[in-house]
């Protein structure tokens, strides 16, 4: 697993499924098979083709998500 920090990388001996376990109550969430993203950087969710969705980040970044469109909104509401 690779871990984004600011400009920094680190590669960890983790699966995302632990990491995800770790991190969910701090205000991440699984938003595809390999993307776990802090809600906090999410500047907006764009519509994409076919009725899914993907985010866009504060640095500019664009992930594509898979999980529900519903889940994404109630966690972003916590933060």
């Amino acid at each position: 697993m690779v871990l984004h920090t600011g400009k920094e990388r680190h590669i960890l001996r983790e699966t995302m499924s632990a990491m995800e376990a770790r991190l969910e109550a701090s205000g991440f969430m699984r938003i595809n098979r390999s993307v776990i993203v802090n809600l906090s950087r999410v500047r907006e969710v764009q519509p994409i083709a076919g009725g899914q969705f993907s985010l866009m980040l504060k640095n500019g970044a664009r992930l594509d998500m898979t999980c529900s469109l519903r889940d994404l909104r109630a966690r972003l509401a916590e933060v």
